[in-house]
C-alpha cells in the first residue's frame, strides 16, 4: 500500500532502476464534442503492480462519459519503463490526456516528442486543459498514415526516432496492440519501441504460454513480435510484479501467438 507519489517514485528506482515519473500536468476541467476531463477523489484503490494502494486525487478522461485513462498511481506506473526510455527524438501514438507527451517533454535528453493524434477534439481538449512544452508538436493524424511519417521527417531533418510510444487503447493488454505496433515500427523504424500495457500483454504470454519473464527471453519475445526493446533485470522484475499483481485476470485471456 502506498503513501505517496514520492514515497513510490524512490521505491521504483530502488527495485527496478527506473522512477515514477512525477511531471504531471496540472490539469483543468475541460470539456469537448464527446470527451471530457474531470477531477477525481482519490481513496483505496490498485495499481499497476500492486493489488491494494493508497490513490492520490487525479483526473479522468471520459468519452461519452466513460473512463478512458487518468492521471492515477495505475497510469502513472504503466508509464515509467516507456519514460525511462524515452530520449532524444520520441514519436507517440495517441494523445490521450498528454500526459506521457508532457513528462517525456519535461526530460532533458529529449529534444522533441512528435505526436499523431487522430480526434481534434481530444487535441483542443488538452490544450485547453493543460500548457504543452514548446518540445511537443501534435499532428492531428492517424499515427500509421504517411502525414505522421512526413511530419517526422520535417520536423526532425529526417533523423531516426529514438523511441516510439503507442498508446491508443483504453484497456490494457490489447490483444491487437503488438501487431500494430509492429506495423508502426516497420513504417517508421526507431530505435526502440514500446506499448500501453506492454507488460500485462508480457504476463499473458507468461501464463498462456510459459514465458520466461527475464530480460533475456523479453528480449527476444519482443523482437520476435517486431517490437525492439531492450529489457533490463529491472524491467523483468517490474514485469513479474505486473503478474503477480494482476495474475487472475491475466490467465484468463489466452495471448495470441509469437
Amino acid at each position: 500500500m502506498q503513501t505517496s507519489l514520492a514515497d513510490r517514485r524512490e521505491e521504483m528506482e530502488a527495485d527496478y532502476g527506473f522512477p515514477l515519473p512525477l511531471d504531471i500536468p496540472d490539469y483543468r476541467t475541460a470539456i469537448r464534442g464527446a470527451w471530457r476531463i474531470d477531477a477525481h477523489r482519490g481513496g483505496l484503490s490498485s495499481s499497476y503492480v500492486a493489488t491494494h494502494a493508497i490513490e492520490h486525487a487525479h483526473h479522468v478522461l471520459f468519452r461519452e462519459g466513460v473512463p478512458w485513462m487518468a492521471s492515477s498511481l495505475l497510469e502513472i506506473e504503466s508509464h515509467a519503463w516507456h519514460l525511462h526510455k524515452a530520449r532524444g527524438v520520441v514519436a507517440v501514438a495517441g494523445l490521450g490526456m498528454g500526459m506521457f507527451a508532457h513528462a517525456a517533454a519535461a526530460k532533458p535528453e529529449v529534444a522533441r516528442v512528435i505526436v499523431a493524434e487522430i480526434d481534434p477534439d481530444v487535441i483542443a481538449l488538452v490544450t485547453g486543459s493543460i500548457a504543452l512544452s514548446p518540445k511537443i508538436h501534435v499532428v492531428c493524424c492517424d499515427a500509421a498514415s504517411d502525414d505522421f511519417r512526413a511530419s517526422i521527417r520535417e520536423l526532425t531533418g529526417a533523423r531516426q526516432i529514438d523511441y516510439l510510444f503507442a498508446d491508443i487503447w483504453p484497456v490494457y493488454p490489447e490483444p491487437e496492440a503488438p501487431a500494430w505496433t509492429a506495423s508502426l515500427v516497420e513504417r517508421l523504424k526507431p530505435r526502440q519501441a514500446g506499448w500501453w500495457g506492454q507488460e500485462a500483454e508480457m504476463a499473458v504470454r507468461a501464463y498462456a504460454d510459459g514465458l520466461s519473464l527475464e530480460a533475456d527471453a523479453l528480449t527476444a519475445a519482443l523482437a520476435e513480435l517486431g517490437v525492439p526493446c531492450e529489457a533490463t533485470e529491472g524491467y523483468a522484475l517490474f514485469c513479474r510484479d505486473v503478474a503477480a499483481a494482476h495474475g487472475l485476470e491475466m490467465a484468463q485471456r489466452p495471448a495470441l501467438a509469437l
